[in-house]
């Protein structure tokens, strides 16, 4: 069974600017968004190729245009290709892009890809600010976590609930550092918070499937994990315990059309370990 892993991505807006060329234009901004847009129904009809390269035309028009470098590197994340993302975010900071989502965005890559002392170098400065937003204070508290420091996460994400009470981010990782510690009832409550908060959050009924196999309640896991899959088909973790889960109790008929779409879609840089365990249970299955 793999750990809860609480990460949320929210997409941004470039900042306002103080002045404005010819290249702020309206008519060729109006096409510069339209692009935008496209590039994000071509992600969610899963044309990673396509949507990337949408992205990339519209740096080489306007190499300063943060939220186009944000979505083509999240495309590559989401496409399993780990370098590229963290790439595409480095490049727009060497270039000059100072924003603060786009560094939390690299951040939190870094963190999750097994390099969080870079993602805490990174997160560090703008965590100071009294304006933090919730998403880099999360990100930051992730970092934290990937780097052993469990206290410094757990005071960042009790932060995040002085400045939102109703952050079910913030309840979900604290919920997670709970169930690293073997205190499941407290972990339960807070899952529990989190979905009355917000009952679309994959994280939450996740976080809520693996206490209760913990407790060795598997029919419970079993559709806590289901509902994470139907809400958020990219919570690969939430797939990956739901397969192999059904698969331990049996029930391969249930589990393989599970097994096979965690095999087609889980990203290999990230999954490439559990893929291979997977591929061995799909072998036994066409047996």
């Amino acid at each position: 069974m793999r750990a809860q892993r609480a990460l949320g991505y929210v997409s941004g807006s470039a900042p306002a600017k103080s002045h404005y060329t010819d290249a702020d234009d309206p008519k060729p901004l109006i096409g510069l968004d339209q692009a935008i847009h496209r590039g994000v129904s071509l992600y969610v009809e899963r044309r990673f190729a396509e949507a990337m390269q949408v992205y990339q035309d519209v740096i080489k028009q306007r190499p300063d245009m943060p939220i186009a470098y944000r979505h083509l590197a999240f495309v590559a994340w989401e496409s399993g290709n780990v370098g590229a993302a963290i790439g595409v975010l480095q490049q727009a900071l060497r270039a000059g892009i100072a924003h603060v989502e786009l560094t939390t965005q690299l951040g939190t890559y870094l963190a999750e890809s097994g390099n969080p002392g870079e993602a805490i170098r990174l997160l560090e400065p703008i965590a100071k600010s009294a304006e933090t937003d919730l998403d880099a204070l999360n990100a930051l508290g992730i970092a934290y976590a990937r780097n052993d420091r469990a206290n410094d996460a757990r005071r960042v994400f009790m932060r995040m609930l002085a400045l939102n009470a109703e952050s079910a981010m913030a309840l979900e990782n604290l919920a997670a550092l709970d169930l690293e510690r073997g205190e499941y009832g407290t972990a339960a409550l807070r899952f529990e918070r989190a979905v009355r908060l917000d009952p679309t959050s994959s994280q939450a009924h996740a976080g809520l499937g693996v206490v209760a196999m913990k407790r060795g309640d598997r029919g419970a896991a079993i559709d806590a994990w289901k509902t994470a899959v139907e809400l958020d088909s990219t919570n690969y973790d939430a797939l990956y315990n739901l397969a192999t889960t059904l698969a331990q109790d049996g029930q391969m008929a249930a589990a393989q059309p599970y097994l096979e779409r965690f095999v087609r879609s889980a990203p290999p840089a990230l999954y490439a370990k559990d893929i291979r365990d997977v591929n061995a249970l799909l072998q036994r299955v066409h047996r």
